[in-house]
């Protein structure tokens, strides 16, 4: 797919501190004005052994404000906030007999998310870091529908950042403001069992 996004009147969220020591925080939306997005995405699923399936994707996005945005200190050009300009995930699963009546399947799963600028603070636009998360698991069935599987998410133990923003500080600290961020769970292994009612 492929495509091609003029749109007008864009409004964009934004928030900033204000009042004694910037002790409030407030958030508006702005009229952000004109922004042109295009790219294209590709999806591809196959199944090239039996019990094998494999799924993999990739996008990429080219989205810029094509007027200055001077409520967001952003000039011409600038990369629309909050929107990676490539991402792409993977997807493997295994199942195969291991017996007359037990299959076992091994599964693994990445996603690349790309960097993006996002969150304001003392005038400046904070760039949020691309990452990558990889997840696999491995287990057996009955034929009873008795299931149990080892798995580990966020194999490599990253730190994702979802989401930044703009805060008052603390009454605790002698800051004015800092940043809160948003981020993802670390390492995370685990068994599952389920059975089929």
């Amino acid at each position: 797919a492929a495509y091609r996004i003029a749109w007008k009147d864009y409004q964009q969220a934004f928030q900033t501190a204000c009042g004694i020591n910037n002790a409030t925080t407030i958030s508006f939306t702005v009229n952000a004005g004109r922004v042109r997005s295009r790219g294209g995405e590709i999806e591809v699923v196959a199944t090239p052994l039996p019990g094998l399936d494999v799924q993999a994707g990739a996008s990429l996005t080219d989205a810029t404000y094509r007027n200055a945005v001077p409520n967001l200190l952003l000039p011409a050009g600038s990369r629309v906030l909050d929107v990676p300009r490539w991402t792409w995930n993977a997807r493997a699963a295994y199942d195969v007999a291991i017996g007359p009546r037990l299959r076992g399947n091994l599964s693994a799963a990445a996603r690349y998310v790309g960097g993006s600028d996002s969150g304001f603070g003392e005038g400046e636009v904070l760039p949020r870091p691309a990452y990558t998360l990889v997840d696999a698991a491995a287990g057996v069935k009955t034929a009873g529908g008795v299931a149990i599987d080892l798995f580990v998410t966020n194999l490599f133990d990253v730190v994702p950042v979802f989401g930044q923003e703009f805060t008052p500080s603390p009454g605790n600290t002698s800051a004015t403001s800092y940043f809160s961020y948003l981020v993802g769970a670390p390492r995370t292994i685990g068994i599952r069992l389920g059975t089929a009612l």
